[in-house]
């Protein structure tokens, strides 16, 4: 099979782009699969720039497009097989309808849409197109995510796990029923649990400079609910997604929400005094909920924490018949070190640590990559996240929304 043509709209010399997505089609496991041939930017400089600064790295010539007719043209461009969208969630939308308008393939960061209607739309044209939409979720690849479910599948001596996946140990029985989970975030915090599943604690990092009460200024955009980029869409949306892949999907929902710093200063301003500029969306979310199998979750995310020793940043327990297991991050070493999509984070069974290697953030993103490359093939389904999970996900998202505005369980 030949290699699959990847065009880039938002690829530029810096950002998430940058710094994870193009890395990762540089995976040796990838690379032999995959090219990039193209790129967008919005203006014409810096297209030029990066079109320049990628080509070392590929080792091909990278077409160089911008502006609202570049998009137009890269994804008509013939010698783009896959389009790759990483631009700001409230610009999700139209790239994406334009590369399944013209025939191609897409890839999108979560959210895929700004709102639940702006997904259901793109799913809905993808299916009339019959083109594959493959959603940026990478919590479900991480290896904590696999040991997790491998070992809920397993009895209660920790074996050694490399390779194997925690939901496959749940599904195996071996630690039996799950009864609850428990999931704490801090924005530098999550725990969950399986018999029963509560969110203790949460927390965002204030060093994030995303949800608190300092905030980059060209980031303002992500206190405005129905941006896509809310502390709710990105980060509970992140973590819902893995939850489920291991445990399964929610029955009801009751949630709670309210907003701890109603203003944040924009810290990179020249002002003096910065700017400050309006919060309008939740950041502390607490919920509780019952699982179609029955058991108990409860999780509470915070954001806007200060990073201090001692404090928890992501904790996820779930609590079977016959033990329990614990997610728990290490003290923070950077910004987003308590991020299951981005960091392996160390898992016990029984109070016993396993030990399992890791590949990281690239390693997560590749596997969509090859699972997408697998389907092409025609060697299997799954492998990546699909645009009918993320409108699940996104249903979900809304009733717990619902239920904190009007204060009632939602049931699914």
């Amino acid at each position: 099979m030949a290699q699959i043509r990847v065009g880039f709209i938002g690829l530029s010399a810096s950002g998430w782009a940058a710094i994870a997505l193009f890395p990762s089609f540089q995976v040796p496991s990838v690379r032999s699969s995959f090219v990039i041939t193209a790129l967008c930017t919005s203006s014409a400089p810096s297209a030029s720039t990066a079109a320049a600064l990628y080509k070392e790295q590929v080792g091909s010539p990278i077409k160089a497009y911008h502006g609202p007719d570049g998009i137009s043209q890269l994804v008509r461009d013939p010698e783009v097989d896959l389009v790759v969208v990483s631009v700001k969630a409230p610009s999700h939308k139209e790239p994406v309808l334009a590369a399944i308008e013209a025939g191609k393939d897409v890839f999108v960061e979560w959210p895929a849409g700004a709102t639940l209607e702006e997904t259901m739309e793109i799913e809905k044209q993808a299916k009339a197109k019959g083109v594959r939409v493959i959603v940026g979720l990478q919590g479900r690849h991480s290896a904590t995510t696999k040991v997790v479910r491998l070992m809920l599948s397993l009895r209660m001596s920790p074996p050694s796990t490399r390779g194997l996946k925690i939901k496959d140990t749940i599904e195996s029985g071996k630690l039996g029923k799950v009864l609850s989970s428990t999931v704490v975030r801090n924005l530098t915090s999550i725990s969950q649990v399986v018999d029963s599943a509560n969110l203790q604690i949460g927390s965002m990092s204030r060093d994030n400079l995303y949800w608190g009460p300092q905030i980059g200024e060209g980031s303002t955009y992500i206190y405005q609910p129905r941006s896509g980029a809310t502390f709710s869409e990105i980060i509970l949306g992140h973590q819902l997604d893995t939850f489920i892949h291991v445990l399964g999907n929610f029955a009801s929902v009751s949630a709670t929400s309210t907003i701890i710093y109603p203003s944040a200063a924009v810290v990179d301003s020249k002002s003096t005094p910065p700017p400050t500029v309006r919060v309008t969306a939740p950041d502390h979310v607490a919920l509780t909920g019952v699982l179609t199998s029955g058991a108990l979750v409860s999780m509470i995310y915070r954001a806007g924490y200060e990073p201090t020793p001692g404090r928890t940043t992501f904790l996820w327990e779930i609590d079977c018949e016959k033990g329990s297991i614990r997610v728990e991050a290490p003290p923070p070493t950077g910004p987003r070190s308590h991020l299951m999509n981005i960091y392996d984070m160390p898992v016990f069974v029984c109070g016993e640590k396993v030990e399992f290697d890791g590949a990281g953030l690239l390693g997560n993103l590749a596997a969509s990559w090859l699972g997408y490359l697998k389907q092409k093939r025609g060697e299997g389904q799954g492998g990546y996240v699909t645009i009918e999970e993320a409108v699940k996900n996104r249903q979900l998202l809304d009733a717990i929304e619902e239920s904190a505005r009007e204060g009632k369980t939602v049931n699914l």
